[in-house]
């Protein structure tokens, strides 16, 4: 490539000169066609060589300039042995791969780098695993010297491979061309990273894939499948595909069959944060990510928090657009980390107007308001409800309180019956029963003289639980109410130590009220 136009060259290895209307002459005249109607019109071409290894007759090389190519506005050449002979004492590799048994060479060294794992030797420990090391790298070097394109690296890892590729995804070279992995036998796997020798070496030799999206995907798979080839968009989920054909240097080629086409934009340049603005509000906008399809231009990035995404569609050169929101997974996230993002997202479905703009600067776009978004205004305004209550509560705890992931009913209603008594509130509420470790039976025998019904105090340690975790705050939580003992033939069969199940009175509703401590003999358990 030069001036940023490129050179050609048509290579064909016919060992002697052809005749007119030979089998070598079409073969010629169909990469001739190739060449003008699928290069031509997609490089700009400086220069199109035919090369063979024997120097043309004058004949040969008319019929080339005169008759094959002729009309052309590009320059053309024919490339006989004086050229390769050139070639070879600047490139050995490059005239072999071409001319001699090089490709052959490199396919078998590389099938014996895939097979190296069946052949360890007979011994164990540190010697093995030298001799594991050493055999790679001497076959990487090998393939290295036959293919003037692309280098490559084998490795053997310990451990097994799991189903989803993004797990893989860190021992990936971005700067590779193509990464494989295989499992081999016990408990390793064989990765094997090709790289690009050269800047032209992925057109010159490309590694490509045809594949087909499996029509039998549901509905979410097709619909990234077609965000994907329209906007660029990264799906969110492996789409399942079917492969065609794939080529490339040995190692690129893939079976044809069912697969998983994993996307990833793993090469975003840095873009500077922008801003959400809803009138005097602002929220901090980022990881700001471009892509571009066949049907127009998608761009995304985060509120301040990862509450939820934005992603603004520009359709048909950017005459229409659309605003799309998704909501992110805030469990494990802090509280107060949250609020400003549910804030702006409760106030948006509500029905204020919110865009894009430049921090503390000019607008850019406006979004106006969220229309039909009942469904995500609740959840905002739930979980800022949430959010708030634990900011509330975190005062009297020493554990770190985080936003759930999920939040049944239950528990909702926990977190905020520990607010309500934070703040000094006397609870009453309805109760079936409990049961309680019997300490003092001259006092339980002393409340049943006068009648089935008494009076009981409890405290508890004062806690919340949710998303499977229980929290521990500060102060304890006073129980009482008007009982009876559940079973009251149990009255003179208990002792001290034992469990005894009491429910409500007539009509007997429980208070509960949160004090700072309770008696001086008070356990983590219920007294």
């Amino acid at each position: 490539m030069e001036n940023g136009l490129y050179d050609v060259y048509q290579v064909k290895r016919y060992t002697r000169p052809f005749g007119k209307s030979s089998s070598e002459e079409k073969n010629i005249v169909e990469s001739w066609t190739r060449f003008v109607t699928e290069f031509v019109p997609t490089y700009p071409i400086r220069r199109w060589n035919l090369v063979t290894p024997w120097n043309p007759t004058p004949e040969r090389h008319s019929w080339m300039l005169n008759e094959l190519t002729a009309g052309a506005s590009i320059e053309r050449d024919w490339l006989g042995r004086g050229t390769l002979d050139s070639w070879s004492a600047d490139n050995q590799a490059l005239a072999d791969y071409f001319f001699g048994n090089g490709r052959s060479e490199m396919m078998e060294l590389l099938a014996s780098a895939l097979n190296g794992a069946r052949e360890i030797p007979e011994m164990s420990g540190t010697p093995v695993l030298d001799a594991v090391l050493a055999r790679e790298q001497e076959l990487a070097r090998q393939l290295d010297a036959v293919d003037p394109y692309y280098r490559y690296e084998v490795v053997v890892r310990s451990g097994r491979l799991t189903e989803s590729a993004i797990d893989q995804l860190s021992a990936v070279d971005r700067h590779a061309a193509l990464v494989t992995f295989r499992e081999l036998e016990g408990d390793c796997y064989q990765q094997v990273s090709i790289y690009p020798k050269c800047h032209e070496s992925g057109r010159l030799r490309p590694i490509s894939m045809t594949v087909s999206v499996d029509p039998t995907a549901d509905e979410q798979a097709l619909q990234a499948a077609h965000d994907m080839l329209a906007y660029g968009a990264e799906p969110d989920r492996p789409i399942p595909v079917n492969v065609i054909r794939s080529e490339g240097p040995p190692g690129a080629e893939a079976s044809s069959g069912p697969a998983l086409l994993y996307v990833m934009n793993v090469d975003q340049p840095v873009r500077p944060n922008l801003e959400l603005r809803m009138g005097d509000r602002h929220l901090e906008f980022a990881n700001i990510r471009t892509t571009r399809g066949f049907n127009g231009l998608q761009v995304s990035g985060d509120a301040q928090g990862g509450v939820f995404k934005v992603f603004i569609t520009f359709h048909d050169g950017g005459r229409t657009r659309e605003i799309a929101v998704e909501t992110t997974p805030i469990g494990g996230k802090l509280p107060h980390v949250v609020v400003p993002g549910l804030e702006f997202l409760r106030d948006w479905t509500a029905g204020s107007a919110a865009s894009l703009a430049i921090p503390h600067g000019k607008e850019l776009l406006s979004f106006g308001t969220f229309p039909n978004a009942d469904v995500f205004h609740a959840q905002a305004s739930d979980w800022l409800k949430i959010a708030g209550h634990l900011i509330q509560l975190q005062s009297v705890a020493s554990q770190q309180l985080v936003m759930p992931t999920t939040l049944t009913g239950a528990e909702a209603e926990g977190v905020f019956e520990a607010v309500r008594l934070l703040e000094g509130e006397i609870i009453e509420s309805d109760w079936t029963g409990t049961q309680f470790q019997l300490g003092n039976q001259q006092a339980l025998n002393a409340c049943l003289e006068s009648g089935p019904l008494f009076q009981f105090l409890s405290f508890l340690p004062f806690s919340v639980k949710y998303g499977g975790s229980t929290y521990q705050l500060e102060g304890v939580v006073a129980n009482w109410g008007v009982a009876q003992l559940a079973d009251p033939a149990t009255a003179n069969a208990v002792s001290v130590g034992d469990d005894v199940a009491i429910v409500p009175g007539p009509n007997a509703k429980l208070y509960r009220q949160r004090g700072l401590s309770g008696p001086p003999d008070l356990e983590p358990e219920s007294r």
